[in-house]
């Protein structure tokens, strides 16, 4: 801002100015974290978003695999970040094991940040006979 002072017309201008492309960013950013617990619930996953403002870049969405599909709904997991455009924050840390993966994110268009967890079932299905 140059220093221009809040006090004259040109600085509150500038003020404002600053104050809505912010919230076009955080718009921005809300909506991407969005698109992706959408497009898992629409593959019928179970997703919790934990997107409050005020847990700043630790916001969080977990989704649930299925037991029968376990693995299948991992990789649609991953293959749907990559087609929205999210990537991992190399900044911070993530984690993968065999029963979770805590993946941390950042949107390459919106520089939104996201961590997710995702709950892969450990064991087999059984099916059950009938009586």
């Amino acid at each position: 801002m140059s220093g221009l002072h809040r006090t004259t017309v040109a600085g509150r201008h500038a003020a404002d100015v600053a104050r809505i492309r912010e919230r076009r960013t955080v718009a921005l950013q809300d909506a991407a974290r969005e698109r992706v617990a959408r497009s898992c619930r629409r593959h019928g996953l179970t997703a919790h978003a934990h997107f409050e403002p005020e847990l700043g870049s630790e916001r969080t969405l977990w989704v649930d695999c299925r037991l029968e599909s376990g693995r299948t709904d991992h990789a649609h997991i991953y293959a749907i970040l990559d087609t929205l455009g999210w990537k991992p924050d190399r900044a911070r840390l993530s984690r993968f094991g065999e029963r979770y993966d805590i993946v941390r994110l950042l949107h390459s268009e919106s520089n939104a940040t996201l961590t997710l967890i995702i709950k892969v079932p450990f064991g087999e299905t059984t099916p059950l006979e009938a009586a």
